[in-house]
């Protein structure tokens, strides 16, 4: 995470000693990067790991750093007194304050998702009344927006859905629900799969936009007519009490039908459906029951019979079966997190919510720039085009049954790689051939037989016979096999082009003739 390792560079060790930091977010690899980050900076980190993504190797890391103590929610009144700043996913951490809780003065908050900004002073179920403390929106923030919710959540969303439940979206008709960030972005890359989609969103402005990329715009009227046609409905709200996705909603659905939710949380979809139970609604038998991670439901009404599966139990896909946002679109979302709490002081902002202040985003998008840069001037600079002094220490060994095998490293070129052979007396290699790489051997001592052959046709060989100084150049797709002739160690150097690769060794058929050929001949 090229940005965040920026930061850690630029502000130095120790520059936010006097922070304290609650941090409540998913247990990811990148959420370990965030909290080196903190700690490198000199934060005390508090962390609170969300429940139903809770990577337990991700979670037993962070446990096992300096200067982080693990929490859970119930410990966090403990904690509060010591509390500067609160980092949360879907004001998680704001939906348990208590007027008994004893905060410090300064204290605020940064949100770091569309839905938690939305749960906050709503109402329902999945409101959260608003906190004392400032809150600072990241979600809102147009990098945030335009990379993670946009393009990389989606992505992870999908990429778990076909990889890890081996769905195909192709000739599929997908619903998606709610054409914000999120769901602009599941449209296209369903479209892009060969999905027909619709979208349905409650904000005329909204399906305007989805109907300007052409794309069926619906009404909450509209997708329940719909939804008897659908394959997989996709849900991208920032609903949180039910609303969006109710049992009448699944009894509309078709027989097969997939539910997958790609929202924050797991609110958008009926409680009564998120559940393991039986239910009686509407002339109807529902029974819901947990198959591996998923819910199936299973529907009954007048002698009709349909199921329809609501995949990962109704949690977000990408981070219940997989790593969340990917580490490469998640880091300026994380740097834009550290950096703000770098920049911010308290006494500047005021209640309710506050925006990221633009100069924050701009020095991100700065260090972004700066790191791209850095990568393509070490992509330029790589061994291949400059001169590189390699010591023996720098050569891998590799044990062979005919001797030993010393290998530069594979970091050593884009181009070619090199090794050094060393055999023993009255020794053999397996024959074997390279469908890509061309060899070349260099004779540094001893002497031996090559043996060629077409490994479509054993019965035709030729034998180069080598000493010290020659050289034998092998094409690829010709097998080949080495003898040892001498009485002392035959060692040679073996140039690859492109460079050696074990899934590119492939042993064919040896020639009949091969065991004619014995030591000293």
């Amino acid at each position: 995470m090229r940005i965040l390792e920026g930061i850690r560079e630029e502000f130095g060790a120790g520059c936010l000693a006097d922070r304290s930091v609650l941090l409540c977010t998913h247990a990811t690899e990148a959420t370990i990067e965030l909290v080196r980050t903190l700690l490198h900076l000199g934060t005390s980190v508090f962390y609170v790991p969300i429940e139903y993504s809770a990577d337990k190797a991700c979670v037993e890391y962070i446990c096992g750093l300096e200067g982080c103590a693990v929490i859970s929610y119930e410990n966090v009144p403990e904690v509060a007194p010591k509390i500067d700043v609160i980092l949360e996913d879907g004001m998680r951490i704001s939906a348990l304050y208590d007027e008994k809780w004893d905060v410090k003065p300064g204290i605020f908050s940064i949100e770091q998702t569309t839905n938690g900004i939305f749960r906050l002073g709503g109402s329902g179920p999945g409101g959260v009344t608003p906190p004392p403390w400032p809150v600072i929106s990241a979600a809102e923030s147009a990098l945030k927006l335009g990379i993670e919710n946009s393009i990389t959540t989606p992505e992870a969303a999908l990429s778990a859905l076909v990889a890890r439940k081996s769905v195909s979206l192709a000739r599929k008709n997908v619903l998606i629900l709610g054409y914000g960030s999120v769901g602009s972005g599941m449209s296209a890359i369903c479209r892009s799969h060969g999905s027909t989609v619709s979208v349905a969103d409650c904000d005329p402005v909204k399906r305007t936009l989805a109907s300007a990329r052409a794309f069926r715009s619906l009404d909450m009227a509209g997708m329940n007519r719909v939804l008897p046609e659908q394959d997989l409905i996709i849900s991208c709200t920032p609903d949180d009490d039910g609303s969006c996705l109710g049992a009448e909603q699944f009894l509309l659905m078709k027989d097969g039908a997939m539910v997958l939710n790609a929202g924050s949380g797991h609110g958008e979809i009926s409680r009564i459906m998120c559940r393991p139970a039986s239910h009686a609604l509407n002339r109807a038998r529902i029974d819901i029951t947990r198959v591996g991670d998923d819910l199936v439901c299973r529907l009954a009404k007048m002698g009709a019979c349909k199921t329809v599966t609501i995949l990962c139990s109704a949690h977000p896909i990408n981070l219940r079966l997989s790593n969340g946002t990917p580490a490469d679109a998640i880091d300026p979302v994380f740097s834009l997190i550290v950096l703000t709490i770098i920049k911010t002081k308290p006494e500047a902002l005021y209640g309710g919510v506050n925006k990221v202040d633009a100069d924050v985003e701009e020095y991100v998008s700065r260090l972004s720039e700066k790191a791209a840069a850095a990568g393509t001037a070490a992509a330029a600079a790589a061994p291949a085009n400059l001169p590189r002094l390699h010591k023996s220490g720098d050569m891998a060994d590799e044990p062979r049954p005919w001797g030993e095998l010393r290998r530069l490293g594979p970091d050593y070129s884009r181009s070619f790689s090199v090794a050094k052979a060393t055999f023993k007396p009255g020794t053999a290699t397996d024959g074997h051939y390279h469908l890509t790489s061309d060899e070349a051997y260099v004779v540094l001592g001893g002497t031996a037989v090559i043996m060629t052959w077409d490994p479509s046709d054993p019965s035709v060989t030729s034998d180069f016979a080598v000493g010290k100084g020659d050289y034998l150049a092998v094409p690829g797709g010709t097998a080949h096999k080495v003898f040892v002739t001498s009485a002392d160690d035959f060692a040679c150097l073996v140039v690859a082009s492109p460079p050696f690769s074990p899934w590119d060794q492939f042993f064919p058929r040896v020639p009949e003739r091969a065991l004619q050929i014995t030591s000293g001949n």
